[in-house]
């Protein structure tokens, strides 16, 4: 049914309520688009959003709670929550992670929507450009300083965080080294059974007794094709790795033997200085011949003795950076100690140089 109003005709709805024209919105009404602002608010209720607006920070008060509304001066523009599909919606976003770091209604987007289907006036138009590039300045400027408190706060915390393992790190320093032992009984309950590796051994040693045993041969052995394999140096590496604090012993028999501990990554071929026990500083080695008995490392020598000892004691801590070669017997007498850091894992490594039939042998702890 049709009524008239204001000169102006408007249908009625069922019920009795009004339906207004596109006519009367053209003319100047205010529109009003009942599914996206829901009710309007009363004056009570907008007096008091706008005396808690003024203590809101700018990203609060672009954002109100739930599905508050932000009106600019033009009567054509509207800013609301948009919880559905807004047609001719121009929007800025507001991140559902920044609104749940700042406390902020998780809401998918701030758009700022027109409600009129006529185009908006340039005046219009320039005042919801102006209104969006504030509100997104304000967003920006709020996660800025938030990021900037963030960065400090973290930044001191490292800091006290720091100062905390040193004070740590001064309470809890690692204890002296045990003292190293002074009898052959002290000496084996640090003993390590170790083994030679045949990956490592040149092809003219012979590894027998459970590879505790090398031998210097005329033949080439049988020895397959292997990267770790010495070539051209009568020299074997054990298969063990050592660290912590390890013992052993070493006989030979012959013209004269090396007994060495070396790094893995010590040369397999080229010259003596390269891959020779002792003539680099990846090992260190007792070289013990019929008549002398010599320290080597890093092409350095040290005469120890003039009476090689027919068994030789390895004590190493690896941890303390103590390396000790003893003439076993039930006083073990000390040839030479080595003070000094050790940054791999050793293996524990034998150079027959001489003629064949020299043996040097890993004694098994008794």
């Amino acid at each position: 049914m049709a009524v008239r109003r204001g000169g102006h005709e408007a249908r009625q709805e069922p019920g009795g309520r009004p339906r207004r024209s596109s006519q009367a919105l053209e003319e100047g009404a205010e529109p009003r688009h009942p599914g996206l602002h829901g009710p309007r608010l009363s004056a009570d209720h907008r007096a008091g959003d706008a005396g808690r607006g003024a203590e809101r920070s700018p990203l609060r008060r672009a954002a109100g709670r739930g599905r508050s509304h932000l009106r600019t001066n033009s009567s054509e523009m509207r800013v609301c929550w948009a919880h559905h599909h807004i047609p001719f919606g121009v929007g800025v976003a507001c991140p559902a992670d920044l609104a749940a770091l700042l406390d902020l209604p998780q809401v998918p987007a701030v758009k700022i929507c027109r409600l009129t289907r006529h185009p908006l006036s340039v005046s219009a138009q320039k005042k919801a450009r102006v209104f969006a590039e504030t509100v997104s300045g304000d967003v920006t400027a709020a996660v800025e300083e938030l990021r900037d408190g963030l960065q400090d706060v973290l930044r001191d915390a490292w800091t006290n965080i720091s100062l905390a393992i040193t004070d740590v790190d001064v309470l809890l320093s690692e204890p002296k080294p045990e003292p190293e032992p002074k009898t052959r009984a002290g000496f084996l309950r640090c003993s390590r059974e170790i083994t030679l590796d045949p990956n490592t051994a040149n092809r003219k040693l012979l590894l027998s007794d459970g590879n505790r045993k090398v031998t210097l041969t005329d033949q080439q052995q049988h020895h397959p094709d292997h990267p770790d394999r010495f070539i051209e140096r009568y020299q074997v590496l054990s298969k063990e790795s050592l660290t912590g604090r390890c013992y052993w012993e070493v006989e030979w028999r012959g013209g004269g033997v090396d007994v060495a501990v070396s790094y893995k990554n010590i040369s397999r071929t080229g010259s003596t200085y390269e891959c020779g026990f002792g003539y680099n500083d990846k090992s260190w080695s007792l070289y013990c011949s019929t008549n002398s008995c010599v320290f080597w490392h890093n092409k350095t020598q040290t005469l120890v003795s003039d009476r090689p000892p027919s068994r030789v004691g390895v004590y190493l801590d690896h941890r303390a950076g103590v390396l000790s070669f003893y003439r076993v017997s039930d006083t073990m007498t000390l040839l030479h100690r080595v003070q000094t850091s050790f940054t791999q894992p050793l293996h524990a490594g034998v150079w027959l140089p001489y003629g064949s039939g020299d043996t040097a042998e890993l004694i098994k702890a008794e």
